[in-house]
């Protein structure tokens, strides 16, 4: 189990959102995936399991913001291949035997309509794929150790996608080898937002954030 603590010894309340970054990135929407709201001189957190999932999700805008939800999310072991088909009126995912590499999730699309796939982690979908055409497959490529990252938001829904809306941010997230929490302290200082992070099992590491940054890495900016 990973955990993220956030501390905010700051003035405002902080929304801290940990999203991922795929393999293949230039094709994928990453999205709140967890998330917690903090008030000043308050604290809480986010913890997750590393089992894996695909989703299928509706894709929406609003006031500028953009949006997936889930309409189905089931248990998906690496190095499987999934289906996407029309049932019951509705896409609806089916397991496919297996993918060629141990650590790929295959997704095909064969429901005859444009379709969002995903994949997330701990009963949630962290990013998706928009529009994939019928006849197309994707292929998710994970790593060993999945690459997460940290941002602070004024306000975030979960599953709204991450780019030019961070406001502090983001951090790269490192969870070595006996590593599996890491603390997030925030203070103001000199008209910024000072961040520090400490692992359990490493030595801390202080970052300095000017709000409005550019976009996360590995994000697209528009639709």
């Amino acid at each position: 189990m990973a955990t993220v603590d956030f501390i905010n010894r700051t003035s405002s309340t902080w929304i801290i959102a940990i999203y991922q970054v795929p393999t293949p990135s230039e094709f994928t929407d990453s999205v709140s995936w967890k998330q917690t709201r903090v008030p000043a001189s308050g604290q809480s957190g986010v913890t997750w399991e590393t089992t894996y999932n695909v989703a299928l999700g509706d894709y929406r805008e609003e006031d500028g913001a953009r949006f997936y939800r889930a309409s189905q999310i089931l248990p998906a072991a690496l190095g499987t291949q999934w289906m996407i088909m029309f049932a019951d009126g509705t896409q609806r995912l089916f397991p496919d035997g297996d993918a060629p590499s141990p650590d790929q999730i295959i997704i095909k699309n064969r429901s005859g309509s444009l379709a969002n796939p995903g994949i997330g982690m701990d009963g949630s979908a962290a990013f998706y794929v928009p529009d994939v055409r019928s006849d197309v497959n994707f292929a998710f490529s994970v790593p060993p150790a999945p690459i997460y990252y940290a941002a602070l938001f004024q306000n975030i829904e979960l599953g709204e996608v991450i780019g030019s809306n961070v406001d502090v941010g983001p951090f790269e997230l490192t969870f070595s080898e006996g590593a599996d929490k890491v603390t997030l302290t925030a203070e103001e200082a000199d008209g910024s937002i000072e961040v520090t992070l400490t692992y359990s099992t490493q030595p801390s590491l202080t970052l300095r954030s000017a709000n409005r940054l550019n976009p996360a890495p590995g994000l697209r900016r528009w639709r």
